[in-house]
């Protein structure tokens, strides 16, 4: 892509330079512009730390953590140079690192941040109100983790990566940084390459399909079925998924909280909404914590039978479930509370 200048009935191409040769460094200036005008690669966003590196046994910095709109955390990795070929698996690692974080650790990241760039502010309200929220269960927090990677290019090592990735729905964007001279002033040309603007939408159909396509071949290849027995009664060929709603139930009627299911199984397998609502109010509620996403309410047991009421909040249990991931679930919840007072049987088991 080539910018041009036009002026006086002429056009004439723009200069593309380099950042290295326009001595333009990549954490003094580059990282320093787009920290204090993130809207440039990440609209919407919240930049709550610089250089973040608060996890243990490891020296690897985030450029700029923000928490977008959604209350999903948001890694910004920046190469004032053409990107290296393993920046995709860097931001992974970043991803992955930062994953667990709750509200109040981002709140502890964001004053930390605050304090050095000598801005006074309280950063619990400052988080609260970009995301709209007057407490912090108003919503659910870093439900998910999304990257950018912005770079002068991207070669086809990183751009096949991306793709892949994207289609099983890791969200990466990739953001071209591409300075030009005019005159005696630079022009920078920010392109977002992955996904296209224009395509989002029809990316997400595609996924969706894809999701849907690979759930019916895991089916279609292990139809397995199981019996859920407790002291007192025994279901039997229930599906995967039905297992799991099954154990939690039992869990949840012995006292157990839908946070300690959450931490005993090492991810957030519940969704919850502030209140005692069910059927379609709960529903729409869903799809407002993800507006981007039509089918995020689908991933979770809805049904009024199926959802969860503890001290005035309504919980949803995920429905994406394969064998190997229930059978897993099962032993760690066996693991996690010594008496758990049921058992998961291959339904031709005796």
């Amino acid at each position: 892509m080539a910018l041009f200048e036009l002026k006086n009935r002429s056009i004439r191409s723009l200069d593309r330079a380099d950042f290295s040769a326009l001595g333009i460094l990549e954490r003094q200036d580059l990282q320093a512009v787009l920290r204090d005008h993130i809207h440039v690669i990440a609209p919407d966003s919240l930049v709550i730390a610089e250089e973040f590196s608060s996890w243990d046994r490891s020296a690897r910095r985030i450029d700029l953590l923000c928490v977008d709109r959604n209350a999903r955390l948001l890694v910004v990795e920046l190469k004032r140079t053409s990107d290296s070929e393993t920046v995709d698996l860097q931001a992974l690692r970043y991803a992955a690192m930062v994953s667990r974080m709750t509200f109040d650790e981002a709140v502890e990241a964001y004053r930390a941040y605050l304090i050095k760039r000598q801005i006074d502010a309280d950063p619990r309200t400052g988080l609260l109100d970009f995301l709209r929220w007057s407490e912090p269960t108003d919503g659910r927090f870093a439900d998910d983790v999304r990257i950018i990677l912005a770079a002068t290019n991207f070669g086809p090592e990183v751009t096949s990566t991306v793709l892949w990735l994207n289609e099983r729905e890791v969200d990466i964007t990739c953001v071209r940084l591409q300075p030009y001279i005019l005159n005696d002033a630079i022009v920078l040309d920010v392109q977002q390459i992955i996904p296209l603007p224009e395509a989002a939408d029809y990316q997400i159909q595609v996924r969706q399909k894809q999701r849907e396509a690979r759930v019916a071949t895991d089916y279609a290849i292990d139809r397995t079925r199981y019996d859920f027995a407790t002291a007192e009664t025994r279901q039997i060929s229930l599906s995967k998924r039905d297992v799991v709603l099954a154990m939690v139930r039992h869990l949840i009627s012995a006292g157990v909280t839908p946070e300690q299911i959450d931490v005993a199984a090492g991810r957030k397998i519940f969704v919850s909404i502030e209140g005692d609502i069910e059927g379609e109010p709960f529903r729409t509620e869903l799809t407002n914590l993800r507006p981007g996403d039509p089918i995020f309410p689908k991933r979770y047991f809805t049904a009024n039978e199926q959802l969860f009421h503890l001290n005035n909040r309504t919980y949803a249990l995920t429905n994406q479930w394969t064998g190997a991931t229930m059978e897993t679930l099962a032993g760690t919840l066996a693991t996690r509370f010594p008496d758990p007072g049921f058992q998961v049987l291959p339904t031709s088991a005796p």
